[in-house]
Order: structure tokens, then C-alpha cells, then sequence
């Protein structure tokens, strides 16, 4: 299935205390590319978040946001440090006896971060790591889904626009072999017309005649393009999810070969017909830059 490289997913899990949100937002790139903004505590887990989502989706630019935030419940206690809160009492008491002063201080006073119990960064982690897993592999799978619900939208359009350049290259060749017998009865009669005046051998002007129709002989290019558009329509029907650089490279020979038979046709329609396929390929070449 076809995969855009445009999409995002979001995940959320939690425990009893915390909640996690991750999003993972992705754009065109011609690699892959990766941006994680989340809190050094996850730290540890930024290559093996990586390596999974990079065995999902193969190429693009991608930023991932990991979010937490402690649940607060009515029975939540504050985390103070007796310790701490019985030194700095017995510290205010001695300056009130060096100093024959008298400080006031309030219970709430000891509601400041100093006197919070340290957290352990480990067991935060440990606590916390089993849910983030969990939200980065539910905004995995949604952004999966979104390039994939992306990716056959723009194979649609893919077809339509091929379907469009089949339509005026059959058109040409229908015309090729009239244009053809027209330039060749073109010249015929110009020999014919000068016949007396240039007094050459007729021979050797029929083998230029034959030389030159073949130059502007335009069944190689319509036997590879009937090729490269065989080999484009197969690939938009397989099972493979990599097929982006693959596109670019068969709309880079259809060009190729469609600039060819302008450059060797002289027919104002055929040239017209032209025209309107190189028209179609840069139309396919800008949602095929979308594809992964």
C-alpha cells in the first residue's frame, strides 16, 4: 500500500500518577530524518523509539513530542523533607537567640520546592516508561493510518494524470504514420520540383529521403514509453510502500522520451500533444514528491 510522508499521530497513556501525551508529526524529506523534544528523563529511550519508528515508516522528516504531567487526587500528600524543614526550624531558632529577635514564619512557607523530598530520576523513569511505550506506539499506529489514507488518495490522482497522458499519446500515435507518409510525400514532390534545376542523383536523394524519415522516426520513443508507463502502472498497483524514488526515476525517462518526439516531430499537433503530457508528467512528479 502507498504511503504518503505526510501525517501525524497522537497517543496518550497513563498510570496513577502520570499521564503521557506523545504526537509525531511528519513531512516531506528525501531521507529520514528525526527531532524528539521531550524532557531529558526519557532520554534513555530515544534510540529504541527511533529504531521502531523507522522499521514503520521509511522515509520523511519527523518530529516527536512526548508530554507528561502528574495526575493531581484529592488524597495527593506533599512530598516534604522533614529533614530539611527540622534544620531550617532549629537554624531560625538560633538566630532568634544570637540576635535577641523574633522570626515569624508560616507552615505554608515549607510549601516551596527546597523543601520537597528529591525525586529519584530512576524510579521516575521506571515509573513512567511503560506508559510513554505505550501512547508512542498508539501515535505510531495513527500516523501510520494517515499516511496510508494519504497515500491511495494521491495514488488516484497519480492514475488520473496518467490516464490523461495515455489519452494524447495514443493521439500521437494514431498520427504518427500519416505525419509521417505527409513528410515523406513533402520532399518527394520538392525533388520532383526541383528535378531539372539540380541535376542530382536520384538514388542517392531517395537514400537522403530514407535517411532522413528515419531520423524523425519515433517508434523507439513510443515503444520505451509504452514501457516506463507499464512498468509506473504496476508499481501503483504492488504491495510495496517504498515506491517514491522509483516514480521520480520512470517520470524522469518518460521526459525524456516525450521531449524526444518533440524535438523530431515538426507537426503542430503532435506537438500540441506534447505539450499537454509534459504537463501531466510534472503534475504526477508533484504528488509522487509526496510519496514515500
Amino acid at each position: 500500500m502507498l504511503q504518503s510522508m505526510t501525517g501525524f499521530g497522537r497517543g496518550e497513556a497513563k498510570n496513577n500518577d502520570f499521564a503521557i501525551t506523545v504526537e509525531i508529526k511528519s513531512v516531506n524529506n528525501r531521507f529520514k530524518d528525526f527531532r524528539f523534544k521531550m524532557s531529558n528523563l526519557f532520554n534513555p529511550l530515544e534510540m529504541d523509539l527511533k529504531s521502531k519508528l523507522a522499521q514503520k515508516l521509511k522515509r520523511g522528516s519527523f518530529e516527536i513530542i512526548v508530554n507528561y504531567k502528574k495526575i493531581k487526587t484529592d488524597e495527593q500528600e506533599f512530598a516534604l523533607d522533614s529533614a530539611k524543614v527540622s534544620a531550617f526550624v532549629a537554624q531560625i531558632e538560633r538566630i532568634e537567640k544570637l540576635n535577641d529577635v523574633n522570626l515569624q514564619f508560616k507552615a505554608t512557607d515549607f510549601l516551596r520546592g527546597e523543601f520537597q523530598k528529591e525525586v529519584d530520576n530512576a524510579d521516575l523513569f521506571s515509573v513512567m516508561e511503560p506508559i510513554v511505550r505505550e501512547a508512542f506506539d498508539s501515535a505510531l499506529e495513527q500516523i501510520s493510518a494517515a499516511r496510508a489514507n494519504e497515500g491511495e488518495k494521491i495514488k488516484i490522482a497519480l492514475l488520473e494524470y496518467l490516464n490523461l497522458y495515455q489519452n494524447d499519446f495514443s493521439k500521437i500515435i494514431n498520427s504518427k504514420d500519416s505525419y509521417r507518409q505527409s513528410v515523406e510525400n513533402n520532399l518527394l514532390n520538392k525533388i520532383k520540383q526541383f528535378d531539372d534545376e539540380i541535376n542530382a542523383d536520384k538514388q542517392r536523394l531517395l537514400q537522403e529521403v530514407v535517411y532522413y524519415l528515419e531520423k524523425l522516426d519515433i517508434n523507439e520513443e513510443i515503444d520505451r514509453i509504452n514501457f516506463h508507463m507499464l512498468s509506473l502502472q504496476k508499481l501503483l498497483a504492488s504491495e510495496n510502500d517504498e515506491v517514491g524514488r522509483k516514480i521520480d526515476f520512470l517520470l524522469q525517462e518518460l521526459n525524456r522520451e516525450t521531449n524526444t518526439i518533440g524535438s523530431k516531430s515538426g507537426n503542430k499537433e503532435i506537438s500540441n500533444y506534447v505539450v499537454n503530457m509534459k504537463s501531466f508528467l510534472e503534475k504526477i512528479r508533484e504528488q509522487g514528491l509526496n510519496l514515500q
